[in-house]
């Protein structure tokens, strides 16, 4: 037992290999949350231009239910949506 131990204590074959790959990994590792983090940033702000697009054509469903008299809800805004695209010409 105690030459088992000897040997593997004085075995370097791999050490540096292995070191190795713990930097490339590392790196690899960081770089990839830093592209999350990107990912994240460009999904939410395209996310928040729809809002705010959608917030400047229609900024009240409730206001648009009234004007094409249906009734006021969450089911308004449906109706409103498909009555509003109902009104526009199709291409």
């Amino acid at each position: 037992m105690r030459s088992l131990i000897h040997r593997l204590w004085a075995d370097d074959l791999g050490g540096i290999v292995s070191a190795e790959y713990l930097m490339v990994m590392g790196v690899v590792t960081g770089g990839a949350i830093s592209a999350a983090v990107g990912v994240r940033n460009a999904v939410t702000s395209g996310f928040a231009r729809v809002g705010h697009t959608i917030e400047a054509v229609a900024p009240d469903p409730d206001v648009i239910a009234r004007q094409l008299a249906v009734p006021a809800g969450p089911a308004a805004t449906a109706v409103a949506v498909v009555r509003l695209a109902d009104s526009y010409p199709s291409p």
